[in-house]
C-alpha cells in the first residue's frame, strides 16, 4: 500500500524536432549494413526543411509501475523524401528502492540506393532506388541507492 501512495497520473507531451543529423557514424553503420553510398549524398547536418513531429505519453499507476510510448516522424533529406520515424516503449516498475526499466525502440529509416554509373548529385533522386532499413534496439536497466546494499556504511553515508 505503502508503494501506491501517489495517485495515479498521466503525462504527456508533444515536440518539434529541427530535422535529423545523419553523421559519419550513422554512415558507418549503413557501410556495415554492404549499403554503398557517396559521402556527399549523405546529410550531415540538418539539410531538410521539414520539422520533425512527434510525442509521448506515458501512464503511473501510483509510485509502483509507469508504461509509456514515444514516436516522432518526419523527412531528413534536403528534399524532403525520405522518411525517418523513431517509436518506442517502455516500463518502469519500482520495488520501494530498487527501479527495473525496459525499453524497446525501432527505427525505420528510407534512404536511395545509388544507381551505377550515376554521378551527378540531381540524378541522386530519380535514378536511384528508394529502399528502407529498420534498426531495433532495447535494453534494461535496474538501479538502487548505493545504501540499498551497503547499509550504515561510511560508504553509504558518502554517496
Amino acid at each position: 500500500k505503502e508503494l501506491r501512495e501517489q495517485k495515479d497520473q498521466l503525462w504527456y507531451g508533444l515536440y518539434l524536432v529541427n530535422g535529423m543529423y545523419f553523421g559519419e557514424d550513422n554512415y558507418e553503420n549503413l557501410k556495415r549494413l554492404e549499403i554503398e553510398w557517396e559521402t556527399e549524398n549523405l546529410p550531415h547536418a540538418d539539410e531538410s526543411k521539414n520539422k520533425q513531429v512527434g510525442g509521448r505519453v506515458a501512464y503511473s499507476f501510483g509510485n509502483l509501475l509507469t508504461v509509456g510510448g514515444s514516436y516522432f516522424t518526419g523527412k531528413y533529406d534536403p528534399k524532403s523524401t525520405l522518411d525517418n520515424t523513431v517509436s518506442g516503449v517502455d516500463i518502469l516498475y519500482a520495488l520501494g528502492k530498487l527501479n527495473v526499466k525496459y525499453e524497446y525502440a525501432q527505427n525505420p529509416v528510407e534512404w536511395i540506393d545509388k544507381a551505377s554509373g550515376m554521378t551527378d548529385p540531381e540524378d541522386f533522386y530519380t535514378l536511384g532506388t528508394k529502399k528502407k532499413y529498420t534498426k531495433t534496439g532495447w535494453y534494461t536497466q535496474i538501479d538502487f541507492p548505493f545504501d540499498f546494499i551497503f547499509e550504515e556504511s561510511k560508504a553509504a553515508e558518502k554517496f
